[in-house]
């Protein structure tokens, strides 16, 4: 305890004794009093000084922890290192392992690193002294091997030498000798006795007895002959191969004889080659067949037409495949294709014209057609897996394509439905850069982010001529009328490079106007055109709050009309010279036409800045709305209450209450008690 403590409980009064009913102030608790009266030191407790005690004390209990014996209740105590709560080490002993070593009744520690072997005695199992083996000693073969270098008595090297030789299998490991009674393993690390060897050769069907072949004798087979036989020693065995009907052995071949035969090619691409064979295999007569064709008999392959001159094909058909046509006809130089009626069924005339049904093909200068027919109702149908899948035909002047699915035209593509350009479905839809039509006409065309530049028309074109005036239109009608009721048409205006045009609107406004009118027009200036009708819209609006717009003519407000304005005051704009917070009170006079009151009840006063003038005049020129008329936030100095009068103050551009105030000086009346400096007032200068 400091002595500031034992000080701050106040000043002493008396003759060196501190009283505490004489203490400055009231004491708090843990304020300390030394009593010289009974010699004590006390604090203050909250509620009275208590005395600290002097008396003296021993320590109740001391327990032995984890590793220690030892301890006691009083008086002194000691603590003993336990070694039955020491545990057996499990790691590695490195440099820094600790060991505890008991030296009879002394315990110290010791680093692995620097206990010697020397300290331990020999009933520890350790030998109390160290040294060098002195010598060691080589000799002897064994089986070829000879260990050489030594004796050593220091250092050197000891050779392990020499060849194996006179090793018996009762020295080498059990395990790597195969018996006769094993099984035959196919291993490099094992060795066989004599009797398994033996087992081994009789495994793969061989004798293990030996002897020598003492005669091969021989006889000659089918055609064969031979010579040199019995044999009994050694000699040579001859086989020599016999003539026979049709054979001739020669020196180095033996040679087919045929007979009645020319030796020549037989058969090419117009004949076939026809030979007769005997039962010894030689051609007695050969011969060249022309090809007959029974077109019936042809299911695949290639017809040459060069090779046939006259030839009538009958009863053509691909053989029942109906995915591939297996006939080929090329360079077909007859002039007709007869289908065994009594007309033909297909001709090709000199100039490469192809007429089915007729044999008078159109023939258009430098052009090759395909005629069908020359009657009223022909046509051409085409089936996929013997089903009609589509067709062609003509009847009373019209030329018809149908399909019994959807009609597609393919552009710029060799088919699939990624090169399908224009598609009309079933319902009758049609599909420009559409296969799937969702209305009675889909187009899908080119996505334009911007506006469409020169050579570009968008999604879709409307193309006209070079008149001015003319354009591509959109007619609006109905079933019941084959004249439209509503249009939209281009006007060209200018139809130099990158034509010049507006955008017209027609309607037809009585059934018996026999032209329609136009209503509105966007010129090429982008003008909005009413060609006297009426404008019905809820916003009119330039786009944004700080755009301006501009409204020119002479309007009229209708009785029953009103015009209604988001904010409340009507303002005129001023020049000023500076720019002044909304609200500040203005006067005539200044650098410009306006600035800031600085006077009380001026009768210069001009009026406030307006805020957010619902109305506004003269916006052309440079400088601040002036609020005239209306309600508007007001800069105000002192008290103000509602239908206060307020004029100019001496407080630079606020107003102040002045109730009695005379006419030519009054801004307006306040609608609001002041808030901040700010009220609102209903401007109305007078």
């Amino acid at each position: 305890m400091s002595i500031e403590s034992i000080q701050k409980v106040g000043s002493f009064q008396g003759a060196g004794n501190v009283v505490y009913q004489n203490l400055v102030g009231s004491p708090t608790t843990g304020d300390l009093w030394f009593d010289y009266s009974n010699v004590a030191l006390k604090m203050y407790n909250g509620v009275e000084w208590t005395a600290f005690s002097n008396t003296t004390g021993d320590i109740t209990g001391v327990t032995a922890g984890l590793g220690l014996s030892g301890g006691g209740l009083s008086g002194v105590v000691t603590l003993d290192l336990d070694f039955s709560e020491l545990t057996n080490m499990t790691g590695d002993i490195s440099g820094t392992t600790e060991f505890i070593i008991q030296d009879a009744t002394t315990e110290s520690r010791k680093a692995a690193s620097g206990i010697k072997l020397s300290a331990f005695n020999n009933d520890s199992g350790w030998t109390d002294n160290d040294g060098t083996v002195t010598s060691i000693a080589t000799s002897g073969t064994v089986n070829g091997l000879t260990l050489t270098g030594g004796p050593i008595t220091d250092t050197g090297t000891i050779t392990l030498g020499g060849a194996i030789n006179n090793l018996l299998l009762t020295q080498l490991d059990p395990a790597a000798v195969i018996l006769s009674s094993e099984s035959f393993a196919d291993i490099n690390t094992a060795v066989l006795t004599a009797a398994a060897t033996d087992d081994r050769i009789l495994s793969y069907g061989y004798s293990t007895t030996t002897g020598t072949v003492t005669s091969i004798g021989v006889s000659g087979g089918a055609g064969l002959t031979s010579t040199g036989g019995p044999i009994t020693s050694s000699g040579t065995i001859t086989l020599a191969v016999g003539a026979g009907t049709g054979l001739t052995v020669n020196a180095d071949d033996i040679a087919i004889t045929n007979t009645g035969v020319t030796a020549q090619q037989y058969g090419d691409a117009a004949t076939i080659p026809v030979v007769t064979v005997n039962a010894q295999g030689q051609i007695t007569l050969a011969s060249e067949l022309s090809i007959a064709i029974d077109a019936s008999q042809i299911t695949s392959g290639t017809i040459d037409t060069d090779r046939l001159t006259d030839v009538t094909l009958d009863n053509v058909t691909d053989n029942g495949n109906t995915t591939t046509n297996d006939i080929t006809v090329g360079n077909l130089t007859s002039t007709g294709i007869d289908d065994n009626a009594t007309s033909t069924a297909i001709t090709i005339d000199a100039n490469e014209n192809v007429g089915i049904g007729t044999s008078s093909p159109v023939n258009s200068a430098g052009y090759n057609t395909v005629t069908v027919g020359q009657v009223d109702g022909a046509q051409m149908i085409f089936k996929q897996n013997n089903a009609n899948e589509g067709f062609i035909f003509t009847s009373a002047n019209n030329f018809d394509i149908g399909a019994l699915g959807n009609f597609n035209i393919h552009a710029g593509s060799s088919g699939g439905v990624g090169g399908r350009r224009l598609t009309i479905d079933t319902a009758g839809n049609v599909g420009i850069g559409s296969s799937a039509p969702t209305h009675s006409l889909t187009i899908n065309g080119q996505d334009y982010t911007g506006a469409p530049t020169a050579g570009t028309y968008g999604t879709l074109g409307l193309i006209s001529g070079a008149a001015l005036g003319s354009g591509g239109s959109v007619t609006f009608g109905a079933l019941q009328s084959s004249n439209g009721f509503a249009a939209i048409k281009g006007h060209l205006a200018n139809g130099s490079t990158n034509s010049q045009g507006d955008l017209a609107f027609y309607t037809r406004n009585v059934t018996t106007d026999a032209a329609m009118s136009e209503r509105m027009r966007i010129d090429s200036s982008g003008d909005l055109i009413m060609n006297g009708g009426a404008v019905q819209t809820t916003i009119l609006t330039t786009g944004s709050s700080s755009t301006a717009g501009t409204m020119i003519g002479d309007w009229t407000l209708p009785a029953g009309s009103t015009f209604q304005a988001t904010y409340a005051d009507l303002a005129e704009k001023y020049t000023t010279d500076a720019e002044y917070e909304a609200g500040t009170v203005l006067k005539f006079g200044g650098d410009a036409e306006l600035t800031q009151s600085d006077t009380s009840n001026d009768f210069k006063v001009a009026g406030v800045v307006s805020t957010n003038p619902a109305y506004i005049l003269n916006a052309e020129i440079e400088g601040q709305y002036l609020a005239l008329s209306g309600r508007v936030p007001v800069k105000v100095t002192g008290s103000v209450c509602p239908g206060d009068i307020l004029v100019s103050s001496n407080v630079p551009g606020h107003a102040e209450v002045n109730n009695n105030a005379r006419s030519g000086r009054i801004i307006g009346k306040a609608i609001t008690n002041d808030a901040n400096g700010v009220c609102e007032a209903l401007v109305t200068l007078m």
